[in-house]
């Protein structure tokens, strides 16, 4: 990439993760957009007693993504969108971005609780590594998530559960997503009887039934297959090393045992009822979830779960800035 003048707008969640403000990834922030003179756009949400502890003159303060989007996208056009971050981070920016057809690259940087996904690519050391006057970008595919209502688009996953992962205290917990879905309520849960299909429980793919009933169905886990190359020849990933020569580019994980927990009990004992993978133009349908359960993508509860569930996979719906490493291994493999 190579501008006369970059513009960078820079989205801080200071509540992912431990909730502390990372002031050395700032600090390197500042360091490199000023020797190339960027134009940029410091913008904070979260929890606003935190902002303090790191007082910045350009700094604008809002309650969500979607209102720093509003404020900046009036006196401004991004070359590049940095956040700071998780995985849910990067997932409500780049939905923002989408429904305001906002095209610039996406660079995440991880301080969230997951920090696996595609947009999801930096840490402080391959930080100090980048160079702002050229960066490179590849496409990244997402999930289009409808309910009664379109919920967004996913580029991690899509979960049914009772709860979600956060952090608290500084350490991993399940946290009540019905509860956040309905009043916004942060509420650990430590005991969960988990029930997220019924008797009833129905799949459909084009129409068609593909799974019926709930057959010890503990967590429903769809994703896109990021770099869908990587799993061929691997006969061990199931249908997954037959994905890439098929075009199949999303799949639907039924299991026994939740394992998207803060504390897997078994993991040993964790067995995949069935994969289901489908391609970009297939519909993907869940009739009959069991209530009490919600909709999580990329780690934020975004709705219940009591009408269906209606997917589709879509390639190229954004841009994810690449390191210069080009490593697309999950941050979380790193640490």
């Amino acid at each position: 990439m190579d501008w006369l003048e970059m513009v960078v707008w820079i989205f801080l969640n200071l509540e992912a993760g431990k909730k502390k403000i990372p002031t050395n990834i700032l600090e390197v922030l500042e360091e490199k957009l000023s020797s190339i003179d960027a134009a940029v756009f410091w913008g904070a949400f979260g929890c606003f007693n935190m902002v303090g502890s790191y007082q910045n003159r350009n700094l604008t303060i809002a309650s969500s993504v979607q209102e720093l989007v509003e404020q900046f996208s009036k006196d401004s056009k991004p070359n590049v969108i940095v956040g700071i971050g998780g995985d849910g981070t990067m997932n409500m920016i780049a939905n923002a971005m989408i429904n305001r057809s906002i095209e610039a690259p996406l660079m995440g940087i991880g301080v969230g609780t997951g920090n696996v996904g595609p947009l999801v690519r930096f840490n402080l050391q391959k930080l100090r590594d980048v160079d702002f006057a050229q960066l490179d970008f590849e496409f990244v595919g997402a999930l289009e998530v409808v309910s009664k209502n379109k919920l967004g688009l996913a580029f991690v996953d899509v979960v049914v559960s009772r709860t979600f992962l956060g952090t608290l205290g500084g350490k991993r917990v399940d946290f009540d997503a019905v509860a956040y879905v309905k009043n916004g309520e942060l509420r650990e849960l430590k005991r969960v009887v988990r029930r997220v299909a019924t008797r009833d429980f129905v799949i459909e793919l084009n129409g068609r039934t593909v799974f019926k009933g709930n057959r010890g169905v503990k967590q429903i886990a769809v994703a896109p297959l990021y770099r869908s190359e990587f799993y061929v020849g691997k006969a061990a990933t199931g249908m997954l090393c037959y994905a890439h020569h098929t075009g199949r580019r999303a799949v639907v994980v039924l299991s026994d045992h939740p394992t998207i927990v803060a504390r897997p009990r078994s993991p040993k004992k964790a067995v995949t009822i069935r994969q289901i993978v489908f391609g970009e133009g297939d519909v993907v349908a869940m009739k009959h979830l069991a209530p009490g359960n919600a909709i999580v993508l990329d780690g934020n509860p975004v709705s219940l779960a009591d009408n269906g569930l209606t997917l589709r996979y879509h390639k190229k719906v954004a841009k994810a800035v690449v390191p210069p490493d080009g490593s697309f291994l999950p941050l979380s493999a790193l640490q």
